[in-house]
Order: structure tokens, then C-alpha cells, then sequence
């Protein structure tokens, strides 16, 4: 009998990164635990239903379902918190007190009872200022363990804290957690100097184990568009709030400008051909498609004529699939970073959170990762240059790197295989 499992956290199929981690987790449990039965709980489970239905498994609401909130003014999101922790409390009394029912949200609480395993997915919402980790994430963890479950925390980022409230209570809870993975090392050195006392692993973003599309498959959107001669340059940008700057949208401003001129730069000196990739979709505040827009309209007409914004929505294979075919990469999302790399293509990184340089770290390619928050055209131009130049150099380390992370990921599913077998006594 195989344990049951129940994936939480998952944010959203119009987060290309987010599914991509999901795929590569899917992919590693499926391996080591063939036939299992999985549910994952996601802010859109109608349209997640509909593209996971191939992986055979159920997508169902995440219990504090704030997606439709997450275009709403602050005070909107504020207003919805008082109801979110009367339900809080709801969830506690309702264990010792039975009769406690939750209406239509009862049928969530009941996949935390009626799985074996709850596994927390990858991703970098832990940490930092994020406080709506305490409610969305942190207390239905320690509701999974106070039920009795397998808790484990998997491929996650832990920022550095800079909120002591946060931080106490990630701290807390992670105490209770039974397996720790981080995708990692600056998340894995955090965790070990606030002497966390669960077994904590370094392991590897599950993203790394995106399988490419077959090369007969029809990915002609762009060489139908380009000339095959033309240095091909991805790029993904991304609405980025500065929160912790009062000159935020000045920031941002400059951010954009930096990419038009690294953007003008490549198409005056090598007539490069420029691709916007879309890497999140779908929400008004955060879609990926209309950043591209205002940064092309920042655009010369020359420039224009030479930058292709893709706006469908593309599976994740498909993104990675076309990353594949660029010459070079430069990304603020670090999963559209992740796609390119696993196709062995040179990659800049624009590190908006720490677990850029963490990930890129892992590939010992660090050194060619740049801060958000000091960006300029002349460090971007230079950084893109160099990284450019050395191709051939990056992709014979990532011929090496990537196999090897892939292996990292295997191996860690086989340490929570040896744990649940040990806990769960299943054959």
C-alpha cells in the first residue's frame, strides 16, 4: 500500500514557474512512489484540473483561497484577514470539539485527515516580510501536524527574515516539520543558525526535472518570425514593487529604462532579435505580458521591429522548449532562468530576492547574477557581453551541473521514501 499524499502551497497553473515545480515534484513522487494517490490544493483549481488532468491526479481549493483578493486594494485585503482568523480558530476547536463544522470549506479540511502526507511545495514563500505566510501557509502546517500527519517542507527558499514576528512564527512551526528541504544552501545556512531542530536537506529546485518537448514537436513560432543568422536574446521582466524603498516606482522606472537600453544595445551592435517571454500570466497587478508592453512601447521603432512579445499561454514544456533556442537569457524570473539553463543556454539572472543568487549558486554560476535593486545599463550591458562571450564555456558547465542536480532531486525523494517507510510501515 502506497501513502497518500496531499501537495498544499501550490499557488497557480498561470505561474509557469510554480507549475514547473509542481511537474518536477509529480515527476519525483510518481518515480519512487508509483500509483500513489495525490491531491494538490491550489488558488485555481478549475483551471488547474483541466491542464494536470494528464499527471491523473485532483486539484482542489487551498483552504484560505485569497487569489481573487490579489488584485484588490490593500484595504479589500485587509478587510478579508478578521474572517480568515475566525476561521483559524474554527479549524482549532473544531479537534477537540467535533461538531464544529465549517461549511462549504469542511470538504478541505477533510483531505488534511484523509491523507497520509502532507508535503508543503517548492517555492520562496517563507521568510523575509512575507506575513501572509503565517496565516496561508505556516498555520495549516501546524493544523497537519497537530492532526497527526507526515509534514514535509520541499525544495523551499527561506528568505532572510526582517520581520521578527514572521520570523518567530516560521520558526515555530518549523520546529514541528519532520522533513526540510531547500533548494538552497543560503536557506540551508539560515535554517542551521536559528538551530532549527528538524532534519533539515539541501536538495534542488524541482523545476530542474521539466522535461523539453520532442525536437519533431511543432515549436515554430519563432522560426517562422526571425532569421535563423540573428543572435536570438530571451528576456523576462516582471512588475517589481521595491517595498522596502520610498522611491519604489522610481525604482521600477529605472529598472525598465535599463532594459530598453540593454534591449537597444543588443540590436544596435550584433542586429539581435529580441524575445519577451511571458512566465506568469492572468493577474491584472502581476502579468508578465503587460510589463512587455510598457517595456516595448519604451522602445524605438528600429528597436520594435526587432522585439517579439509572446502573449499565449504557454504550457511550461513549451517555454522551456523555446528558452532552448535562444543564444543567451536574461531573466528576472528565476524560473524562466531554470528553463534556459536546463537547455544548457547562458543565463544573466536579475536577482530581485535572495534565492536567485542561491539557485544560481547551485550551478556555480553565481557570478553572473545581478541586484535588482543597483541594476544599470552599462553593469547589465557589460554582464550580458561576458556571459555571451563565454556560451561555449557556461554550457559545458551545465552539461555537468544540470544532470547533476536532476540527481540531487531523485535522491532526495529516496530520503523521504526511507522516512515514511520507517513512519508509515507501507510496502
Amino acid at each position: 500500500m502506497q501513502p497518500r499524499f496531499l501537495i498544499t502551497d501550490f499557488f497557480t497553473w498561470f505561474n509557469k514557474g510554480d507549475a514547473a515545480i509542481l511537474i518536477g515534484l509529480l515527476k519525483l513522487l510518481n518515480s519512487v512512489f508509483p500509483r500513489s494517490e495525490i491531491t494538490v490544493l491550489s488558488l485555481t483549481p478549475d483551471i488547474d484540473n483541466l491542464h494536470f488532468l494528464k499527471y491523473c491526479l485532483c486539484v482542489k481549493s487551498r483552504f484560505f483561497n485569497n487569489y481573487s483578493y490579489r488584485s484588490k486594494s490593500r484595504i479589500k485585503k485587509i478587510k478579508i484577514i478578521p474572517i480568515y482568523l475566525i476561521k483559524a480558530i474554527l479549524i482549532l476547536l473544531s479537534i477537540k470539539f467535533k461538531k464544529i463544522k465549517l461549511g462549504k470549506d469542511q470538504f478541505i479540511l477533510e483531505e488534511y485527515k484523509h491523507n497520509d502526507v502532507i508535503i508543503s511545495v517548492g517555492g520562496g514563500f517563507l521568510g523575509g516580510k512575507k506575513y501572509g505566510s503565517i496565516l496561508y501557509t505556516l498555520f495549516l502546517l501546524y493544523y497537519s501536524k497537530i492532526i497527526g500527519k507526515i509534514v514535509i517542507i520541499y525544495a523551499q527558499s527561506i528568505e532572510p527574515f526582517k520581520s521578527g514576528i514572521v520570523a518567530w512564527f516560521t520558526m515555530f512551526v518549523l520546529n514541528k516539520i519532520d522533513l526540510i528541504f531547500v533548494r538552497e544552501q543560503y536557506s540551508y545556512n539560515l535554517l542551521k543558525q536559528y538551530q532549527i531542530k528538524s532534519k533539515i536537506f539541501l536538495t534542488a529546485d524541482t523545476a530542474f526535472l521539466l522535461n523539453e518537448l520532442p525536437k519533431d514537436h511543432n515549436m515554430n513560432l519563432i522560426e517562422n518570425k526571425v532569421f535563423s543568422e540573428k543572435p536570438l536574446i530571451g528576456i523576462t521582466v516582471r512588475y517589481w514593487r521595491f517595498l522596502e524603498s520610498k522611491n519604489h516606482k522610481l525604482l521600477f522606472k529605472n529598472y525598465l529604462i535599463t532594459m530598453a537600453k540593454l534591449i537597444n544595445y543588443w540590436i544596435a551592435k550584433r542586429n539581435a532579435t529580441i524575445i519577451l517571454f511571458p512566465q506568469v500570466i492572468g493577474e491584472k497587478y502581476d502579468d508578465d505580458r503587460q510589463t512587455s508592453l510598457t517595456l516595448y512601447n519604451l522602445l524605438s521603432k528600429k528597436c520594435k521591429e526587432n522585439t517579439m512579445i509572446l502573449t499565449e499561454d504557454f504550457t511550461p514544456e513549451e517555454l522551456k522548449s523555446l528558452s532552448g533556442k535562444m543564444d543567451l537569457f536574461i531573466g528576472t524570473r528565476m524560473h524562466s532562468n531554470i528553463f534556459a539553463l536546463s537547455m544548457r543556454v547562458p543565463v544573466v539572472a536579475i536577482a530581485y530576492e535572495m534565492k536567485t543568487y542561491g539557485i544560481m549558486r547551485m550551478i556555480n554560476l553565481e557570478k553572473y547574477v545581478i541586484d535588482i535593486k543597483n541594476i544599470s545599463a552599462e553593469k547589465l550591458i557589460s554582464l550580458s557581453e561576458l556571459v555571451y562571450e563565454k556560451r561555449e564555456e557556461i554550457g559545458k558547465i551545465l552539461d555537468t551541473e544540470i544532470p547533476r542536480l536532476e540527481n540531487i532531486s531523485f535522491q532526495s525523494m529516496l530520503i523521504v521514501k526511507r522516512y515514511l517507510t520507517k513512519k508509515l510501515y507501507y510496502r
